[in-house]
């Protein structure tokens, strides 16, 4: 269990309590949300000193400093006027369960896959409220404020209670840790995003003019994902061909080799590196360039027995990007 305190300026008027391994996700792949549950005490004020936690505003953060630049994902921000369920009492603590919702982006779940998998690695919570003393409550039987004060002012008891407020101008909640190791991502959070029925596949394209990845190849492949997103699948092959043939043909200028019909990547990459020959990833280079290159190719030559297909588009180019990151890397 994580606590701090809750001040205004250097009074303690409470607490902040929240269990990592209580957090869960919500909102499906569509609308990924990571909802952290925490607790709010606040400590017993009199009746002319209660005070009331009226917004809340929350971050996550890189670091046990926040700030601006270790911010992850954006700020959520509650609102908790709505019969003020975080107000003091005078006879006795009071504590109310509340949930921080934080929207994330595929991407950011991507960083978190990561995150939780490397040893002592913390998010860091952040929470900004507004706190403020609640001078006088109007319309009340006595039970709030202490004193009835039903229909004050001309107000019919049918309007509700109403309350004065005072803003603390130094209201201030502790960081609170995350510890990602002891949040069930498996079983409550993941699910709950949709996180367990698909992974993204995130890809770094080297840089033009890389040994094995030839200036220009970069470019086919971007306008491959161009044509992809627009739904042009043929024209997204043919790019993806042209990837291919761009790393042939840099290839065999270079080396005494013909790829010919076999499309043998890895043992031109054993000689332009000056390998052993017969290595796995010789072997797994000869086994994955040619069924992708006879994929790419079908743009042109359409299949005799079945039309494409648009995950024909999406296969070919997911295998040729993470195909150029891995040559990028064989350097």
């Amino acid at each position: 269990m994580e606590e701090t305190d809750i001040k205004v300026c250097h009074l303690a008027i409470g607490k902040v309590q929240l269990d990592p391994a209580d957090a869960r996700g919500e909102g499906g792949e569509h609308d990924p949300r990571l909802v952290i549950p925490i607790k709010i005490e606040l400590h017993p004020q009199p009746l002319e000193h209660q005070v009331a936690i009226v917004r809340l505003s929350a971050t996550l953060h890189l670091s046990e400093h926040p700030q601006d630049s270790n911010q992850f994902a954006a700020k959520m921000s509650t609102d908790t006027l709505y019969n003020m369920p975080f107000r003091s009492v005078p006879l006795g603590s009071s504590s109310t369960m509340t949930e921080l919702r934080f929207s994330l982006t595929h991407a950011q779940l991507k960083d978190l896959e990561t995150m939780r998998h490397e040893p002592g690695k913390n998010l860091f919570l952040r929470i900004d409220p507004v706190i403020v003393w609640i001078k006088h409550t109007g319309n009340n039987q006595g039970i709030v404020a202490g004193v009835p004060t039903l229909e004050e002012s001309g107000w019919v008891i049918d309007a509700g209670m109403l309350s004065d407020f005072a803003f603390f101008w130094l209201p201030f909640i502790g960081t609170l840790r995350l510890n990602l190791a002891r949040m069930d991502w498996v079983g409550k959070i993941y699910p709950g995003m949709g996180y367990d029925n698909f992974r993204l596949l995130e890809v770094k394209l080297p840089q033009a003019g890389n040994r094995l990845v030839p200036a220009g190849v970069v470019e086919h492949f971007k306008e491959a994902k161009d044509a992809y997103d627009r739904g042009m699948y043929r024209e997204c092959l043919r790019n993806c061909r042209l990837v291919h043939e761009a790393v042939e043909n840099e290839l065999e200028g270079r080396l005494s080799y013909r790829f010919g019909r076999d499309h043998k990547l890895g043992e031109a990459v054993t000689q332009d590196l000056g390998w052993t020959p017969g290595s796995e990833q010789e072997t797994f280079l000869n086994g994955m360039w040619k069924p992708l290159y006879v994929m790419a190719n079908a743009s042109t030559h359409t299949p005799s027995t079945k039309s494409l297909l648009p995950a024909d588009a999406h296969i070919a180019l997911i295998l040729t990007a993470a195909l150029l990151e891995y040559l990028a890397q064989l350097e």
